[in-house]
């Protein structure tokens, strides 16, 4: 990965994905091979399907959000707001994946981080208060919103974790 530059309020937050993604994929390539196929506390899904979820439109997700800042855009309504149903977006991820190999979610993961990394690094302090719904940019990616990347990497690396514990 290349070394980037941000804007200051942008800086602690490309910090927070990057680290919540570092962590993300040690425990990914550390994980026993057994765990994939552990239920998780996710209802119906497996930690493979958690898996396939973060390299679905998780990552694809957080890229949309960021070029429609960067475009001057809104946000695309069958992905967001009321007419996006996300629970059917969640699970064609899931089916679209889940003959892929750990390895290839693994490289999604990564080369999604990397798209974001350079297009935070994109962003300026005129960016900070674009508003793509009813939050500004800054709003949605500082909180503890769909655009905090890192915190969603984190929820479902502890729902991971938790199968392999369970079996433990």
């Amino acid at each position: 990965m290349s070394e980037r530059t941000f804007a200051g309020w942008v800086e602690p937050i490309a910090r927070r994905d990057r680290d919540g993604r570092a962590v993300l994929l040690d425990y990914l390539r550390s994980a026993p091979a057994d765990v994939w196929q552990r239920p998780s506390s996710v209802d119906g899904w497996t930690c493979r399907d958690v898996l396939a979820h973060l390299a679905g439109d998780t990552g694809k997700w957080f890229s949309h959000m960021l070029h429609a800042t960067l475009d001057g855009q809104q946000l695309d309504p069958t992905r967001v707001g009321p007419g996006a149903d996300t629970d059917a977006i969640n699970r064609r991820d899931v089916e679209e994946r889940r003959s892929r190999s750990l390895a290839e979610l693994i490289a999604e993961i990564e080369t999604d981080g990397e798209e974001h990394e350079e297009l935070l690094s994109r962003l300026t302090d005129d960016h900070k208060e674009f508003r793509l719904t009813e939050y500004t940019l800054s709003e949605l990616l500082g909180g503890n919103r769909s655009g905090n990347r890192g915190a969603h990497d984190r929820e479902h690396l502890a729902q991971m974790r938790e199968a392999l514990e369970v079996a433990t």
